[in-house]
C-alpha cells in the first residue's frame, strides 16, 4: 500500500516518488513515470508492427519481401541519436545499473 500520494504500489513493495517532501517532487516523479511509460508503451508498439511484418514475410517470394523491407524502412528510419540520449538520460534518473547497461546495447 502506498505510504503517501507520491508513492507507488508495486507488488508488495512501496516505491517513493518524493510524496513525502513536497508536491512538487511528486509531481515530477508522476512526470518521470509518465515519459518512461510513453517510451515503454511506443517500444510495445514497434514491436507488435515489428512482429505483424516479419508474419506476414514468412508467406512472400524473396523480392516481394525486399519490397517490403524497402518500404518499411521508409516509413520506420534509424533513431536520431538525441533518442538514444533521451533514453539515456530516463535510464540515469532511474538510478539503476542494469537499465543503464541495457541501454548502452541499444
Amino acid at each position: 500500500m502506498p505510504k503517501s500520494t507520491g508513492d507507488v504500489a508495486w507488488g508488495h513493495r512501496s516505491v517513493g516518488l518524493g510524496g513525502d517532501r513536497g508536491e512538487g517532487s511528486a509531481v515530477l516523479g508522476r512526470s518521470f513515470l509518465s515519459a518512461h511509460l510513453a517510451l515503454v508503451l511506443q517500444a510495445l508498439t514497434w514491436a507488435e508492427e515489428g512482429r505483424q511484418v516479419l508474419a506476414e514475410l514468412e508467406q512472400e517470394h524473396p523480392g516481394v519481401v525486399l519490397q517490403r523491407l524497402q518500404l518499411h524502412w521508409t516509413k520506420y528510419p534509424d533513431l536520431p541519436p538525441a533518442h538514444f540520449r533521451k533514453m539515456w538520460a530516463l535510464a540515469t534518473g532511474l538510478g539503476s545499473e542494469a537499465i543503464r547497461h541495457e541501454c548502452r546495447g541499444a
